[in-house]
């Protein structure tokens, strides 16, 4: 990452990144990750919930691959890396 900005580089890792999380979170080994499709510029959001019943904490999907922030854009064909 170059001051404000994001290389290709950048992107690709914290789409890859996102993917290994996902899978996870869904229970999903890191081999099947590739098969998660996201946009370049979604947001997913998570948030990690106390369970009083139990010792651990979880992890809550709010959103995957959400691009509402695009919604006025015109759509080229999806790319994924």
């Amino acid at each position: 990452m170059k001051g404000n900005h994001c290389t290709r580089g950048d992107g690709i890792f914290k789409i890859i990144f996102a993917n290994v999380l996902i899978a996870a979170f869904i229970g999903l080994e890191n081999s099947h990750f590739w098969r998660i499709a996201q946009d370049t510029t979604c947001v997913n959001r998570f948030h990690l919930m106390e369970d009083p019943q139990r010792v651990r904490k979880t992890w809550n999907i709010i959103s995957i691959d959400d691009a509402c922030h695009l919604r006025g854009m015109k759509r080229g064909t999806f790319v994924d890396f």
